[in-house]
């Protein structure tokens, strides 16, 4: 007897005989989509998804964790020269306060 993998999206829904599933990978630096491949489906590192809303909700989401993990490696990079004296920027003698972003 012939086994039968099971598709489901993210949100849920199983796949059955309809064509406008797609395919999904994420790395570090990347998100990339295919079209619907039955072999690259069943690869580890592939997100199905169940058509091109749960294709953009996946972008959306993965957009704002890179754009999350910048603002952070900045806030750190921020951390390490912070400090609470003024600063001469424009080297003329006067001194400009930090402005901090909230």
């Amino acid at each position: 007897m012939a086994v039968i993998p099971l598709y489901s999206c993210l949100c849920g829904t199983h796949k059955k005989v309809s064509n406008h599933w797609v395919l999904a990978r994420i790395t570090e630096s990347d998100i990339r989509f295919f079209p619907w491949d039955t072999e690259l489906a069943q690869k580890d590192d592939i997100i199905v998804l169940c058509g091109e809303a749960c294709a953009s909700a996946l972008l959306s989401r993965v957009l704002g964790e890179w754009k999350q993990r910048s603002v952070s490696a900045g806030e750190a990079n921020d951390d390490a020269d912070d400090s609470d004296t003024p600063i001469d920027d424009n080297h003329d003698g006067h001194v400009q306060e930090k402005l901090f972003a909230l």
